[in-house]
């Protein structure tokens, strides 16, 4: 393909991230291996558009439009990147700017689930290759996400994925590990599917105040803000749909748990620029 035609299909890509977008994530991706005076057959901005793409679509690799170069080229790119964290260190990076600028607010701290349901392709992966979190449970096959957030708008502390059969309790301790760190965290709002006494302890212990429901059978009823604080738990509920547009995200076709939060993750780049 001539210098004309690649320039000509770039322009007739079909994700578009602006170029003033791409100026403030740029200097956080790789640069480029090998021979010096060598540039890269496929810059790191057609990868970056390409993995949204197929996000957007839920499209096999090999289906990505030429305009983004050859798809295993772009594949083995974002294989690379995921085993270096690269989308989950620029997510964070992004996310800090936020924070600095006083846009996310870190009082309020909001966990909630969501389940995904799996293709059929995302199964037999190789136990060596690493973890899947699959699994069965009354809706199908599939996987379960968990969330810390602050925001509808990609404000996210912590994120997690767990097979389907888990429960939303067993899994927040670990998110509740990074969000107790963190000492601009006032309240963490829940639903009742984490009103546990283990759970209640960890945010007391921590300093900070739980707003969950309790299950109607316990002998003693917490307070939770009704009326005020648990009315904000819609924000990680609106991120849930804003993740779940992403096609890729509401239907899981990833055999892998890491190669399927680095799509949540880059997700996350997007609503943060």
């Amino acid at each position: 393909m001539t210098q004309e035609a690649k320039e000509q299909a770039w322009e007739e890509r079909l994700w578009t991230l602006s170029d003033e977008a791409w100026e403030r994530i740029a200097e956080l991706f790789p640069r480029a291996n090998g021979k010096k005076g060598f540039e890269q057959e496929i810059p790191s901005r057609h990868v970056f558009e390409a993995v949204l793409y197929r996000m957007r679509l839920g499209c096999p690799w090999r289906d990505l439009p030429p305009a983004y170069g050859y798809w295993h080229a772009i594949y083995m790119r974002w294989q690379r990147w995921v085993e270096a964290g690269v989308p989950e260190r620029v997510a964070a990076a992004v996310q800090k700017q936020k924070l600095t600028s006083g846009e996310l607010d870190l009082a309020l701290v909001l966990l909630d689930s969501t389940v995904v349901r799996a293709h059929q392709h995302a199964a037999g992966a190789r136990k060596k290759r690493g973890p899947q979190a699959l699994g069965r449970s009354r809706g199908g096959f599939g996987s379960k996400l968990h969330l810390a957030a602050v925001s509808e708008k990609g404000g996210v502390i912590a994120a997690a994925v767990s097979p389907g059969q888990c429960g939303d309790a067993p899994v927040a301790a670990a998110l509740l590990e990074k969000v107790c760190e963190l000492e601009a965290v006032k309240t963490v709002c829940a639903d009742r599917a984490y009103d546990s006494d283990a759970i209640r302890a960890q945010i007391k212990a921590a300093g900070k105040r739980a707003a969950i429901p309790p299950m109607k059978g316990r002998k003693r009823q917490y307070r939770y803000g009704k009326k005020t604080t648990y009315r904000q738990r819609n924000r990680i509920e609106r991120l849930v749909n804003r993740l779940k547009q992403f096609r890729a995200i509401a239907t899981r076709y990833e055999k892998l748990k890491d190669m399927f939060l680095a799509l949540v993750s880059t997700a996350l780049i997007v609503f943060n620029l």
